[in-house]
Formats: C-alpha cells, structure tokens, sequence
C-alpha cells in the first residue's frame, strides 16, 4: 500500500509534532539514538546531531537531530523502519515528516512539512515506513518522523479490541456488551448506559457504557475480580477509557489499581 503526501510550508502548518510521541509507532523519531532501529536500503545516511553545524545553510533547529540520505540511484531508496507490531487494523493514522530536498547548492526552501494519512483494514504480514524520493543526485535531509493515531480513543479501543484473543484477555465483558455482567462497585452504585445527558454522552464502542453515582470517596471504584485470569511473572498492559462528569469535573487524578488479597485476608495494592 502507498500513501499520497503532500508539500506544505512551516506557515501552513505549524501544529506541535512533539505532541503525538506518546503514542508515536516510530521509534527514535527524532534520531536522537543515531540510526537505532533504521535499516538503509540502498543508500548512505548519516546523522546530525542536534546543536551541530548546519548543513549546507539549513536553519537549525536547536535540540533536534536529523538524518541526511545520500547517493541514492533509485527513488525508492531511502531510510526505513519496521513497525508492524505496532499498528492496528482500523485506525486511521496522520503521517508527517520534516524535510529538506538538497543538491549541491545551499538549499533555499528551508525545512517542508511532509504530510499524509494511512489506514488498513487489515494487518499485512509487514508494515514499513520509509521516505520515497526525490531523483537520484539529491539529497534528503529529514528530521521528526511522526505515525500517530489523532485520537486517542480510536488507537485504545483497537487495542482493546484487537491487540490479544478471548482466551488472552484478562478482564470480561469490557465493552459492557453483556451490561454489568462480571463487574461490581465497591463502596457505590453502578449503572449500565446507552446514553447520557439527552443523548450528549455516548458509547465510544458497542452499545453500552457503565457510570458511577453517589461515589464518597477516592477508593470508591467499578472493578472486577480476576482470580484465575492472571498469571505470575506475567507482565500484562492495562487500558480503559474513562470520562469525567459532574459539577466542576475539570480534572482528576484517575487509576487502575491492581488488590492483591493474602491468604491472610490483608490486601496489599
């Protein structure tokens, strides 16, 4: 599958990449570990680290590495990374790079946003990234590589959904397909939705969503009991999708608390 990029300047487009590294599929995305994690394809490359000289009278960019792919014979050589363990099926995720196109003259243009989207409705046997173009004789200067799911939501859910089968997963009914089967509220009242506030608050997924009311205090919680579901030495990843509501619900310290009971009865978190 090949995407379609297109040019924009860093006054159309000045929105913060940085902000998209915490769920970021390309790893050392801003080559401040060199090429780890790179494989070249045909071609030379090297790294500038950041606060170095500039190449070729490209404006620097203070704190920022970025890599320079030369001699190239084809455009479809270039610079590339794997990264097929960690896309998913069904999102649609922004693409964008920083780039500059350079002969042997001092480059004029300055850094271009390099931007696009891609999403697949099914997971290929491989899944790789890498920069195509321009004509062999020129360089490519190319820093910030972002693959990022704009939606939080959208990335997690998949994940939810997709990411280990039934038999894998650890927590039952978490869509609340089957309502408030297999969940329980300590200390206050569950209740099951399809919508709330006429129709304002919906399901990301599925049909229905679970709310606490007449909560008390911080250890008040919607939980279930895994017993038998997890093993030792099992390192498992935790993901939920929560939303505030209420007088004032601005924001909340929000976490996922592991109780692990003795056989002594004392519980330890």
């Amino acid at each position: 599958m090949k995407t379609i990029f297109s040019w924009q300047s860093p006054k159309e487009n000045s929105e913060n990449t940085g902000s998209y590294d915490a769920i970021n599929v390309i790893l050392n995305h801003d080559f401040s570990k060199g090429l780890h994690l790179r494989h070249t394809n045909c071609c030379n490359v090297f790294v500038v680290p950041a606060c170095s000289s500039n190449y070729k009278g490209v404006t620097e960019d203070i704190g920022c590495s970025y890599t320079i792919i030369t001699n190239c014979t084809e455009s479809w050589k270039g610079l590339q990374q794997d990264f097929t363990s960690r896309i998913s099926a069904g999102c649609v995720y922004i693409v964008s790079a920083r780039v500059v196109v350079s002969e042997k003259s001092i480059t004029k243009e300055g850094w271009q946003v390099l931007k696009g989207s891609l999403s697949l409705p099914t997971l290929p046997d491989q899944v790789a990234f890498y920069l195509e173009g321009p004509s062999p004789g020129f360089n490519l200067l190319t820093k910030l590589v972002i693959i990022t799911c704009p939606s939080l939501t959208d990335y997690e859910v998949n994940k939810l959904r997709g990411s280990c089968t039934d038999d894998e997963r650890i927590i039952i009914n978490t869509n609340f397909d089957d309502k408030l089967n297999s969940w329980s509220g300590k200390g206050f009242k569950v209740v099951c939705h399809d919508c709330m506030t006429d129709g304002n608050i919906n399901p990301i997924s599925g049909k229905y969503f679970a709310s606490t009311i007449e909560r008390t205090q911080s250890w008040n919680k919607i939980q279930q009991n895994i017993i038998g579901r997890v093993k030792q030495k099992l390192a498992c990843e935790l993901i939920a999708i929560v939303r505030l509501h209420g007088h004032n619900a601005n924001s909340a310290n929000v976490r996922g608390t592991l109780l692990v009971q003795a056989a002594d009865d004392r519980d330890s978190t």
